[in-house]
């Protein structure tokens, strides 16, 4: 019985990280496709300009 649970909760966890993953892929290239300009980028240069633009956003009140 312990068995099956612990194979279920494998699964499980397994369909969450792949779950994860596809979300994550689609979100970058919604990115990538809203702002071409970006592919060129580091990731640590995009994580930069993210937090940048989030930071100006919040500071106008466009963001709650």
């Amino acid at each position: 019985m312990r068995h099956r649970y612990e194979e279920a909760q494998a699964r499980d966890r397994v369909r969450e990280r792949k779950e994860r993953t596809r979300r994550l892929i689609q979100k970058g290239a919604i990115v990538e496709k809203a702002m071409p300009f970006t592919n060129g980028m580091t990731l640590a240069e995009l994580e930069t300009f993210l937090t940048k633009i989030t930071k100006a956003l919040e500071l106008r009140g466009d963001l709650s």
